[in-house]
Formats: C-alpha cells, sequence, structure tokens
C-alpha cells in the first residue's frame, strides 16, 4: 500500500477522481474537457484511477476485430497497438504533469493483466518520465495536509465483476474496513458513478455522541457501452448503460466540505 503526502498549496484544493478512460473506445473528447478545466484552475488536481488503455490483444475475448476497425479509422493509426494507446495518453495528461497537477495513477486490471503476460509496465515508465507519484495496482492512502489539518482518502483502482450499484457500494464498504478512520474511500473499476455517506462508529466527546461522515466514492468512466454500427463487449455481454462522469471532492483548510458526482453529458 502507498502512502502519498501531500501539502495542500491553497486554502481550497479540489481532487478530479478521473479513471476508466480505456483509450482508444473511451470517449477522449470529454475527458480531454476535464484535463483542461483541470489545468485551467490553480485549486484543481488529478488523481488517476486506472485502466486508462485497453492493453487489449488479439487473443484476448474482448477483442474485436469489426471494433478495432472502426477505432483505426476514426484515429487514422493503428490503436490496436498498445504502444500508441499510451503514447496518446501519455500526450493528453503531458500538459498537467508539467504543471505538478497530477498527485498520482493507478494501474488498473486492464494494465496489470497486460503486464502479468509481458513483463512490461507501461505505466510505471509514464509516471517516471513525467515526475508523477505511481500508486501501482494496489491500494494508496493519499494523505492531504493543511497545516496541522489532515484528510486521508483511501484510493484503488478496485475488483470483482459485479455491476450492480448495490454489489459496487459493498465493495466500497469492504474497502473502508481495511484501515480504519480514513475520511474517504474512492474506486473505480464498476463504471458505476455515485457517493455513499457512511457513517463512522459514533464517539462519545466531553458528554456527547459525535457523527463522523465516511465518502465512498465509485468514480465513473469515460467509457460508452453502446455505439452504433459495431458493438462491444459491454453490449455482447448485454451490460446495462452507464453515465460517462467522475467525482469531484473539495478539500477546505485539510477538511472535505463537498463530494459530488459530475455526470458529463455524450
Amino acid at each position: 500500500m502507498k502512502i502519498i503526502e501531500f501539502e495542500q498549496p491553497e486554502k481550497l484544493m479540489e481532487l478530479y477522481f478521473l479513471g476508466d478512460t480505456h483509450y482508444p473506445r473511451g470517449k477522449r473528447n470529454k475527458f480531454l474537457e476535464v484535463l483542461e478545466k483541470i489545468k485551467n484552475k490553480s485549486s484543481a488536481y488529478m488523481v488517476g484511477l486506472g485502466d486508462f488503455c485497453e492493453c487489449i490483444t488479439a487473443s484476448d475475448p474482448r477483442y474485436n476485430p469489426e471494433e478495432m476497425a472502426k477505432i483505426i479509422e476514426e484515429y487514422t493509426k493503428a490503436m490496436n497497438m498498445i504502444n500508441k494507446q499510451w503514447d496518446l495518453f501519455e500526450d493528453d495528461i503531458k500538459p498537467l504533469a508539467d504543471d505538478n497537477k497530477i498527485i498520482t495513477l493507478h494501474c488498473g486490471n486492464h494494465g496489470s493483466s497486460y503486464t502479468k503476460h509481458t513483463s512490461f509496465n507501461a505505466l510505471d515508465g509514464i509516471c517516471r518520465r513525467n515526475n508523477i507519484e505511481y500508486a501501482g495496482d494496489g491500494m494508496a492512502i493519499l494523505d492531504i495536509s493543511y497545516k496541522d489539518k489532515h484528510t486521508q482518502i483511501q484510493t484503488f483502482h478496485g475488483h470483482g465483476g459485479g455491476n450492480s450499484i448495490g454489489y459496487t457500494y459493498k465493495r466500497l464498504s469492504d474497502y473502508s474496513n481495511i484501515v480504519s478512520d480514513v475520511n474517504a474511500v474512492a474506486a473505480g473499476h464498476s463504471h458505476r458513478l455515485g457517493i455513499n455517506i457512511a457513517i463512522l462508529p459514533l464517539k462519545l466527546k466531553n458528554g456527547e455522541l459525535k457523527q463522523r461522515i465516511q465518502y465512498h466514492c465509485s468514480c465513473g468512466s469515460f467509457l460508452g457501452n453502446y455505439d452504433t454500427e459495431v458493438s462491444s463487449y459491454a453490449e455482447r455481454k448485454a451490460y446495462p448503460p452507464l453515465p460517462i462522469g467522475y467525482v469531484k471532492m473539495e478539500i477546505y483548510k485539510g477538511e472535505i466540505v463537498r463530494d459530488s458526482v459530475v455526470a458529463v453529458p455524450v
């Protein structure tokens, strides 16, 4: 588990939890719009939750040559080549990296599966070249400090195959039991977009029972499950259509003051 310490440079800090972009199948234009928004706000930073690239080879059951042919036509280059997917992703995030506005990038199951079979980790190389903290394919604790106040956020790409919202929140609840008293848990993987407000065990203070809020964040994706003309793996499995979007967290003087989902119109 990575421990990532970050000192809040201003009173207000906005964290954009972005993941599951799935280059080249995802809605890259929508992802670029969010990156531009982060770049233009001094208080905004990106936390990357993994599965940035598909990393799917022809031997993978999710590979569809008809779908890939359409993607190649769209990009006018061989985007079935995994190195091209990572090159494009690196080019897109580099302006944020140059401004030190990416706190960390997690590896997702797509990337870790490819690394397992090839012993090559493209995302680790991207992080090294661009001075980004690499969170690996496990969990991380972001320790955001402002003077003597600390906000701790447990981040993870996520795992598991259930696609209901109840299953997603159950997973987040399970993750929250690993490290005690974190202020929030944020994960991707399910492509679900939503926030559940949990209450930690009540604390007795000065003769009163005090509530402590914990945010469980399912941080969405930039992958549309359905398209015209060609079918995707999600369509062939009859997965439900899911929103494009992300979670935005506002931290003021070391405390979370607002946590919201942002659904992006497509």
